[in-house]
């Protein structure tokens, strides 16, 4: 019951957003504005949205979809087109939305809220950029790239028409997930190349008619970066706490030595806590611990 409540609601939604994905309701054609549809169906083929056709008589929506192998039209239903994994993509001038279900198309083309979550992302980026972007952190470059590519290649994105990378697809991953300003320098695109080749020589990525293909050994790179990265905050953890316990310590032994001697008589607690308070720096450290 739930099912087809949901499945009636993606079926009306295409049936609203189809002209507009089409781009068929725009009257002048702009460079920077307009969506690109892709689909994929239980068999791994995959479509492009290629047009949509009305029945007059039944008041129905006929999907065109190009096959992106053979370049055949296929007509589909809106019925079928809900079972295929649908991917939209809207393109502006200085970004693009992606999009992996109708229901996501429509929660943002109304309130904007992934669009604005893409925009404070990007500014957020290209702020930190200018203080990072000239870090060199190889190791952790590395481990980035290669876990950003074993994550588009397990997704199997409808857009995607090969499981391998070229250097420009995964320049555009990189843009869109980490970096935001610095990959737009050239000497980014050098170091890119020597991360790659780099993989390449430990076997994690396999370079073939200028595609970088995802090898088996990544995946125990990635954990094994992921539990060494584990490992280290761990221990800084303990190493923080233990010199938390040490201060701690160190200052009970103070309290206990400066008692003993206030009840020997030799020191006149009262007198010397006032004159410990007047110590800026030291009310600052006891308030601090």
């Amino acid at each position: 019951m739930f099912a087809d409540i949901i499945k009636k609601t993606k079926i009306k939604a295409w049936s609203k957003y189809l002209p507009e994905l089409t781009n068929e309701n725009k009257k002048t054609v702009d460079p920077y504005d307009y969506y690109s549809v892709f689909f994929r169906d239980i068999n791994d083929n995959r479509y492009r949205l290629d047009g949509v056709i009305k029945n007059a008589e039944d008041v129905e929506y006929y999907v065109l979809l190009l096959d992106r192998k053979t370049n055949k039209t296929l007509k589909v239903n809106l019925i079928t087109l809900t079972e295929m994994k649908s991917e939209i993509i809207h393109y502006r001038k200085n970004s693009a939305s992606t999009y992996t279900s109708i229901s996501q198309f429509c929660l943002d083309y109304h309130t904007k809220v992934l669009y604005i979550k893409l925009l404070l992302s990007e500014s957020k980026g290209s702020l930190l950029s200018l203080f990072i972007s000239d870090t060199t952190n190889f190791s952790h470059d590395r481990y980035a790239i290669l876990k950003l590519l074993l994550e588009e290649h397990i997704r199997l994105k409808p857009s995607r028409d090969s499981r391998g990378f070229t250097e420009d697809d995964i320049l555009s991953v990189i843009y869109g997930r980490l970096w935001h300003k610095n990959i737009l320098k050239e000497e980014y695109r050098v170091k890119l190349r020597l991360l790659l080749e780099s993989l390449i020589i430990t076997n994690d990525l396999c370079l073939s008619e200028g595609f970088y293909y995802i090898q088996s050994k990544s995946v125990n790179t990635v954990v094994g970066y992921e539990t060494a990265s584990s490992l280290q905050e761990r221990q800084l953890k303990i190493q923080k706490n233990l010199y938390r316990f040490i201060i701690v310590l160190t200052a009970l032994l103070v309290i206990v030595v400066l008692v003993l001697l206030a009840l020997a008589g030799i020191v006149n607690l009262q007198v010397l806590w006032t004159k410990i308070l007047e110590v800026k720096p030291i009310r600052f450290l006891l308030k601090f611990i």
